[in-house]
């Protein structure tokens, strides 16, 4: 039997689906954060999101009790100076910080990542 491979088109949307997925293929759990603005109709004015919620990654998750923040760049998106913040915050709590551009490239790179915090977490 022939199983056909559907190729899907390389975009953030189809990537952030694609990273929660394999996360929860692993037995983690992982949700995407959206911490874009918000319109306020009732008000007509567009309500930002608190200085501190800048930067938040995209997806979120746990796996084996590790935190996993994922931040999805397509193309030529880059991390902003918040993500940056974000990130170093994140990393020296103890979580694992992936830039995803791609799929093959986040498995591997979450991988190696977990592999790391096994190798070097005393039991």
């Amino acid at each position: 039997m022939t199983v056909k491979k559907k190729k899907v088109p390389l975009t953030a949307n189809n990537l952030t689906r694609g990273i929660k997925n394999h996360i929860k293929v692993m037995g983690g759990w992982a949700v995407r954060v959206n911490t874009m603005g918000v319109y306020d109709q009732e008000n007509k004015v567009y309500r930002r999101i608190a200085e501190d919620d800048k930067g938040v990654s995209d997806v979120v998750g746990c796996i084996g009790g590790r935190a996993i923040f994922v931040e999805v760049k397509v193309g030529a998106d880059k991390e902003s100076k918040y993500q940056k913040r974000f990130k170093k915050e994140m990393q020296n709590a103890g979580a694992v910080c992936i830039i995803a551009k791609n799929m093959n490239q986040f498995i591997n790179d979450l991988d190696e990542a977990l592999d790391y915090v096994s190798q070097h977490t005393k039991q």
